[in-house]
């Protein structure tokens, strides 16, 4: 809970810089780009949801403390700090305990407006203003709630449902660990058929659309489901001191290749977005070279043909072609009286090249070809 208090700081801080950069960018144009890079591109709804959901367990086991504490006839609110404790620890109680009938509810309703876009999409033209309204209400409303299927399968139902699991899962777990705590094997066996049901499903669905992130969450619950069934070894069940020590080494060494696991696929993406960074940066310096010598040999109307060129990846007769037919297709639509014939026929000298300096520009062009076209794209 230490780590998350931290977070929560953290969280609660950035939201207060947030709105005073809100109220400070106005009159201080220097103040814009930090606002944009601090403030949040979701809805203060899924931000909400995201911090309950990464906290579940521990907000509701701190809320399970404060009812039991509200429920003993000894218990004195002293100080203001008492309250707000009290009011606090209340507030992560039914958040946490209503988070699954909130989630089944936003569910429901994201198939209710599936069900209706395709019933409006099948019936007659006289429905298009419906279905515009029904597309509006569905952007709005995947806005604040989008966080509990975005990353989802969306051709599989039951994958849609895996947010729901999840909470049902962890509060069924905090009731086992707060309320059963005089049997452990059941405990134990409970936790165990939760972690195979929990693996099956995974399997079955494939819940995320990232193949990836299918396949860590099967390895973390194998890793736990191998924890689990060493934890019959640790109860009274076992007796002997010895199997217990050995007990206690392999479920360390299971805890040591899961973290290394997991943080091998943060160290992989974190390297693939830090070399996606560097091709940007590379390309970026390359294409300003290149620019600044386009600038300097060749005329304007060149300079835009060859950087365009180089934007898109095409080639310089295609950009020349299309640039030459939308500037003869605005003269002739808005200057019909003034066009010179020449600019009417095939003796157009934009039809040949681009200019006196076209076959010098087509041999410079082996230098743009020289780029890695797999660092350009999406890139300028």
């Amino acid at each position: 809970m230490g780590s998350l208090f931290l977070l929560q700081i953290l969280f609660v801080l950035q939201l207060i810089l947030v709105a005073l950069l809100r109220y400070i960018a106005p009159r201080r144009q220097s103040c814009i780009k930090y606002y944009r890079r601090f403030k949040h591109a979701d809805h203060p709804n899924a931000i909400f949801a995201r911090f309950i959901l990464e906290g579940y367990i521990e907000f509701l086991l701190c809320g399970l403390i404060t009812v039991e504490n509200l429920r003993s006839s000894d218990l004195i609110i002293k100080s203001f700090s008492d309250s707000v404790d009290v009011l606090i620890g209340f507030m992560f109680f039914m958040s946490s305990a209503l988070m699954p009938a909130a989630i089944a509810y936003i569910l429901h309703r994201r198939i209710n407006f599936l069900e209706q876009k395709h019933l409006l999409k099948t019936t007659n033209a006289t429905h298009k203003e419906q279905y515009k309204v029904l597309i509006d209400e569905e952007r709005n409303f995947d806005k604040k709630w989008q966080i509990f299927y975005e990353q989802l399968n969306p051709d599989y139902n039951f994958a849609q449902q895996y947010y729901l699991i999840y909470c049902l899962r962890r509060f069924t777990f905090v009731m086992l660990c707060y309320y059963l705590y005089k049997y452990p094997g059941l405990q134990l066996q409970i936790n165990v058929l939760m972690v195979i049901s929990m693996l099956m499903y995974l399997i079955q669905t494939k819940p995320f659309v990232d193949r990836e992130q299918n396949v860590m969450d099967v390895f973390n619950e194998l890793f736990l489901l191998m924890i689990s069934y060493a934890l019959f070894c640790m109860s009274d069940f076992v007796s002997d001191a010895k199997t217990k020590n050995m007990t206690g080494y392999f479920i360390m060494g299971v805890t040591f290749i899961s973290i290394i696991f997991n943080a091998s696929a943060i160290v992989r993406s974190l390297f693939w977005v830090v070399l996606k960074k560097f091709r940007r940066w590379r390309w970026k310096r390359e294409y300003n070279r290149i620019q600044s010598r386009i600038i300097e040999k060749y005329p304007i109307r060149d300079q835009k043909l060859i950087l365009e060129s180089m934007r898109s990846g095409r080639s310089l007769a295609d950009v020349t072609r299309d640039w030459t037919r939308r500037r003869l297709r605005f003269q002739q639509q808005h200057l019909p009286h003034f066009i010179h014939p020449s600019l009417r026929g095939e003796n157009n000298p934009l039809h040949t090249g681009i200019g006196a300096q076209g076959q010098a520009t087509n041999q410079d062009m082996h230098v743009l070809q020289g780029l890695d076209h797999r660092t350009r794209d999406g890139i300028i």
